[in-house]
């Protein structure tokens, strides 16, 4: 194995598809014999030939250097045009973007500073090199490959721009809490409690319960959800909206509370989203996010309990602790990772909009499994731990983010929980923020029909 995986690997994102076009106009390490083809030069700055020793590179310290206004880590921002001997031009680039967009993609940071995790595990995204450089919120690795293109427009290679439009969408919603009145403890406490005040719904609590009341219970809202989400799939087309509900199957932890999928209610649920043509997946539990080896057993008993064939996870909490726990999601047969994003601040976690297959730079592996960086989760707006934003900040940054993926002809990956649906007032926005968001997508399909009519 040596580092040439690794650079084809970060110049097919970087490309993206135009990887066939500009891969062979674009030269990366040895420059001493270009050929005709070869129009951009970009001088290495020595990270892959440390990485390939074992030795560990550091995290560049701030402020971070720019190249026409995109920050980079690894490099100097020098740019200078040749014409050689016979007449060709060529561009070259003291900017290693190509080392930069591979310490984002892979994680490489949370490697080097294993010691900087949160109360649960987790890498703190205002830990990371992006937030604290100031350009989370930018999917600086789509950036480059943005430059790319430019720079090879510049010396005369012709490369098409992606339409600025959303390549796909995912509304997924993480299935922590099917019911409120889950138990028949917490059903008979909630009857007792609206006896005086409510007794005409004094009983709901215990119907939903015995499975003879839909949609009464308030974290029940999954009829809207799926409504809400058609509207924007008929809007867009199927190839381009889908709906995922991830189910949480075990869990030892106080965090998974108790396992729901033997409860009476579930089935029904089951047949709801297949109906719809909505997808499930393993919300993989914060047990499995300490002991990764749960996941494959959770995998079967959630196959098991849905009659169908699970491929996609999420982990509850984001608890994805460590970059080579991805190597069990693959060996129990998970083919795509939705839980890229941090908790506590909204931005791209691994530079992108865009989907990417994971690449382990400890063992220098590239894998089956392709990861779905996450845009917007809806407790990292208003979790007082976390960005504590009202609901006018945290609409204005879901619009930002969005832009940014259209922008880039991305992925938007959106997470609303069904109980953060259950209702709204002052203290919870997201019921009204969700549909907020979706009438902005649907805008934004609305004005690329008109643009192309």
């Amino acid at each position: 194995m040596n580092q040439d995986q690794a650079i084809s690997y970060t110049l097919a994102v970087l490309c993206g598809d135009n990887y066939e076009c500009m891969r062979r106009h674009i030269a990366y390490g040895n420059t001493e014999a270009l050929h005709n083809d070869q129009r951009l030069v970009i001088e290495p700055s020595g990270f892959f030939e440390r990485l390939y020793r074992n030795t560990l590179v550091s995290v560049p310290a701030l402020p971070l250097a720019e190249i026409q206004g995109v920050p980079i880590i690894f490099g100097r921002p020098c740019v200078k045009r040749n014409v050689s001997q016979d007449g060709i031009e060529r561009m070259f680039i003291k900017a290693d973007i190509v080392a930069s967009a591979f310490f984002l993609l892979t994680r490489y940071e949370e490697i080097v500073r294993r010691d900087v995790r949160d109360e649960h595990g987790r890498f703190p995204g205002r830990e990371s090199l992006p937030f604290r450089a100031g350009f989370l919120s930018r999917p600086i690795v789509d950036e480059y490959g943005a430059m790319l293109r430019k720079w090879l427009c510049e010396v005369g290679v012709d490369v098409p721009e992606p339409p600025k439009q959303f390549k796909k969408i995912y509304l997924t919603h993480d299935v922590d809490c099917p019911w409120a009145w889950r138990t028949f403890r917490s059903s008979v406490k909630a009857t007792l409690a609206k006896v005086y005040r409510n007794p005409v719904q004094a009983f709901n609590p215990m119907l939903c319960y015995f499975g003879l009341l839909y949609n009464r219970d308030p974290y029940d809202c999954f009829d809207w959800i799926l409504e809400q989400d058609i509207s924007l799939r008929d809007t867009y087309g199927l190839e381009i909206v889908e709906s995922v509900f991830f189910f949480l199957a075990a869990g030892t932890a106080p965090k998974d509370r108790r396992c729901y999928l033997k409860d009476r209610r579930i089935e029904h649920l089951f047949r709801s989203i297949k109906h719809s043509r909505g997808k499930l997946g393993l919300h993989s539990s914060y047990s499995a996010g300490k002991s990764p080896e749960r996941i494959a057993v959770e995998k079967e008993q959630l196959e098991k309990a849905a009659n169908v064939n699970v491929r996609w996870n999420r982990h509850h909490f984001l608890t994805s602790r460590e970059p080579e726990h991805m190597a069990v999601l693959e060996s129990a047969g998970i083919t795509d990772d939705f839980t890229m994003g941090y908790a506590d601040v909204a931005g791209f976690r691994l530079g992108t909009c865009h989907p990417v297959r994971w690449f382990d730079p400890v063992s220098k592996r590239l894998s089956s499994l392709t990861l779905h960086p996450m845009t917007i989760m809806e407790c990292t707006l208003d979790h007082p731990e976390y960005m504590n934003l009202g609901y006018a900040d945290a609409r204005r940054t879901c619009f930002d983010l969005l832009e940014q993926v259209k922008k880039h002809h991305g992925e938007a990956v959106l997470l609303w929980h069904n109980n953060r649906l259950a209702g709204h007032n002052r203290h919870n926005y997201q019921k009204k923020l969700y549909v907020d968001v979706l009438q902005f997508l649907m805008t934004k399909s609305i004005q690329k029909r008109t643009t192309s009519d």
